[in-house]
Order: C-alpha cells, then structure tokens, then sequence
C-alpha cells in the first residue's frame, strides 16, 4: 500500500528535493505539493486519505505552526521540515511525527519515513490481534472465556445454546446463533451451510455429496437453503484443466 504524502513549502528548492526523495521510496506516492500555505488550507480535504505532510515553518501569510492547528487532523502524520531548531517544541505541542531539520539528506529523510510508517505497521497488527479475540460467558456463572476467532473450525446450535468447536476443545455458550452470526458478519472465513451449522472454510478438510468433512472429523450437513450460496464458493475455488478429454 502507498502512502500519500503532500508537499507545503514555500522554496521550490525545498519542494524539488523533497519531491525527488518521495520518489525514491516506493512506499510513498506524492499526491500534491503547495508552495502558498493558504491554498493548501483551502484544497486539503479530510477525504484525501493523507498519511503524510512535509511541511515548512517559515512561510508568508500563514506559518506552518498556524497552518497545522487546522490540518493536522486531516493526515496520519504531520513532519515540520525547518531550517530553525527553536520551533522544535512548539511543534511537538501540536502533536508533530517528526522534525527534520534543514538541509538534511536521503538517509535521514528514509529514516524518518521508515520509522513511522513501522508504527503504523505495528499498530496496524495489534488493532487486527485485538478484532481476533471475542470473550463470551461460559455455562458456569461469571466465567467468561477467551476465543481467537481464527481458531473456530465450526459453530453449531443446539436448542437454546450453542457449540464452539475448536481443534482441541468445545465451548458450550448460552447464545443464539442469530447473535454470534451477527458478530461474524464482516469475517470472510466463515459461511453458514445449514441452520445449525457455521463452519469456517479455513478448515474444510473434503466435501463429499451432502456433507462436509471438517479438519476435527465433524461431518456437517449442506442444507438446501444454503446449497447455493456454498455451491457458488466452491466453485470459485476449484480448479479446472483446461485441456479437453
């Protein structure tokens, strides 16, 4: 994925140099440089998904520490590009990535960069652990037991409660299936295949007529309701030769 950063500086040396950097990293894509800070206020939008500035401090009509106080929510990251050390504070005050301090060259630019968008990385990937785990109330009172989603291999209901089979235990949990399907809905993983069943298709292991041969040995029932919709998957992922018999 690229990252789109802007340019907003009112030395076209500067705007050059920096231009030419972004270029040399492929995480990084220009979407549009400024060399007046008013006319970036103005065609900045909240919808440009920006995950960068470069900005200058010294500028005519409106300063880069003035011109931050209404775009820093508009990017992921806000880094001051200043030939002056002693704005360096007021800069952090307004919540700044980065300071480069002018004239710098590649190796610190890329640095720089790299360092944020590692951040990004790593936040990126504790948000996703976080959205894999649900926790849910056990048969005994006030218990509640943690479950990695990725590790579910099938959900099956069984009257007013159901089953989560795992590949080493079975959670039995007071829900309906109506309202751990609601939690699953954006998860591509899973499908439902019969009124009882949920499975994930991570851990089809064969389908064989009617049934579903799961990774646990769990032979689960297609139900005409749903044949259809996991006849359509399987048949986008089967694959077929090409040659003719």
């Amino acid at each position: 994925m690229k990252h789109r950063c802007v340019i907003i500086d009112d030395e076209s040396p500067a705007i050059q140099i920096l231009t030419e950097y972004i270029e040399m990293m492929p995480e990084l894509e220009l979407f549009k440089s400024f060399d007046n800070p008013v006319k970036a206020l103005n065609e900045i939008d909240e919808g440009d998904d920006i995950s960068i500035i470069f900005m200058d401090i010294d500028m005519p009509q409106m300063s880069g520490l003035e011109l931050a106080v209404f775009l820093r929510n508009r990017t992921r990251h806000l880094i001051f590009t200043s030939a002056h050390a002693s704005y360096a504070i007021e800069a952090f005050d307004l919540k700044a990535s980065h300071y480069l301090l002018k004239p710098f060259g590649f190796v610190k630019f890329g640095t720089t960069v790299k360092e944020i968008i590692a951040d990004d990385a790593s936040i990126h990937q504790n948000k996703t652990r976080e959205d894999d785990i649900i926790f849910i109330r056990s048969e005994l009172k006030n218990k509640l037991i943690k479950i990695n989603i990725k590790d579910i291999i099938v959900i099956e209901a069984m009257n007013n409660y159901i089953q989560i089979h795992a590949p080493s235990v079975t959670h039995t949990v007071y829900l309906t299936m109506k309202e751990l399907k609601k939690s699953l809905a954006d998860r591509q993983k899973f499908i439902q295949v019969h009124k009882s069943f949920i499975i994930n298709k991570n851990f089809i292991t064969n389908v064989e007529g009617a049934l579903i041969r799961m990774s646990n040995k769990l032979l689960i029932p297609i139900g005409t309701t749903y044949k259809d919709d996991f006849d359509k998957y399987v048949k986008q992922k089967t694959l077929k030769s090409g040659r003719l018999n």
